[in-house]
């Protein structure tokens, strides 16, 4: 089941009782929080989901194993140093760095093969 993070950014803003409180949660500035939730964010709604999650979720699914983690796990994962022996591990980290779950999602750079 995929998490639908808007909702959850509502529930926020209802238990908070303002945007600007949940923003304040989240980092994010109070305008960027309100364009979310009104669907007109700039520039696309990946990092901010994935904020939102990192931040008000206890557990993910994990795109890659399509298993439930803690958000501690999911953090571990991301954050490790590269793996160098093992080819799953890996795969796994190289999922986590463009994972839609991670807050500091960057693209990866194509590999270009000779």
């Amino acid at each position: 089941m995929q998490v639908d993070w808007l909702e959850i950014l509502r529930e926020q803003v209802e238990k908070f009782g303002t945007i600007q409180a949940v923003a304040d949660q989240l980092g994010y500035n109070r305008s960027s929080v309100s364009s979310a939730l009104s669907g007109n964010y700039p520039g696309g709604t990946g990092k901010i989901q994935a904020k939102v999650i990192a931040t008000f979720c206890d557990r993910v699914l994990c795109p890659h194993t399509k298993t439930d983690v803690s958000q501690e796990v999911c953090t571990d994962l991301r954050t490790r140093a590269l793996p160098q022996s093992d080819a799953g591990e890996l795969r796994q980290w190289f999922a986590c760095q463009d994972c839609p779950n991670n807050p500091n999602q960057t693209p990866l750079p194509e590999i270009k093969h000779a």
